[in-house]
């Protein structure tokens, strides 16, 4: 296997979707921009020492999501002209990250996805990988408690593994797959399957 072919940003160069920003998956209403998302999985690194960056969403009343382990990214507004643009304009109002910064690269789209949880709203999330240099600072915000830069490699120790169960409001108790990544909140939900997925395309079994 050639150096190339075994640098991951290479490997996530060839293997990602190529990012139109234009993507709308079949299960989205066309239409319907309320609907749509983006979120922006950002690496930094290279070889064994990539880094993902996460986010604990702030505690805000009537938000589904709040405290939450994520990626941070948001609703698509009416002025955003593509998903690209909703993944960027979120990522500077949550962390201070102007992702058009010499240096940062767009590689690629993972596939769009929807909550598995009835009770969230039926919104579509198309996730963006970037990859940046190190030396963006992301920060906290309104809407944003903390952030973190958590190693690849801690993300695929079985040892951070865990299942994360809880109570649906119809009264049936869940089981769902998560990862510890410091903290009393794990990664879990949707930010768990974009995960999993984008590690999946790093080390296709």
């Amino acid at each position: 296997m050639s150096s190339d072919v075994a640098d991951p940003i290479t490997r996530l160069r060839a293997s990602l979707a190529p990012a139109s920003g234009s993507e709308l998956p079949e299960h989205a209403e066309p239409g319907h921009r309320s609907r749509q998302a983006a979120v922006a999985a950002i690496l930094r690194g290279a070889g064994d020492d990539l880094e993902l960056l996460l986010i604990r969403r702030a505690e805000r009343t009537g938000d589904v999501w709040s405290g939450h382990v994520a990626l941070p990214g948001g609703r698509r507004e009416p002025h955003d002209d593509d998903l690209i643009a909703t993944a960027s304009r979120e990522v500077m109002e949550e962390i201070a990250v102007d992702l058009s910064t010499a240096g940062c690269e767009l590689l690629g789209a993972l596939p769009s996805l929807l909550p598995m949880n009835p009770a969230l709203p039926p919104i579509s999330v198309q996730p963006y990988v970037w990859h940046v240099p190190r030396g963006i600072d992301p920060r906290t915000s309104d809407e944003v408690a903390a952030v973190a830069w958590i190693s690849l490699e801690h993300l695929r120790d079985t040892a951070h593994h865990l299942e994360h169960r809880l109570v649906t409001p119809d009264g049936i108790e869940r089981a769902f797959p998560a990862i510890h990544v410091g903290g009393d909140v794990p990664l879990w939900g949707m930010t768990h399957r974009i995960v999993a997925t984008l590690l999946e395309v790093l080390d296709p079994r």
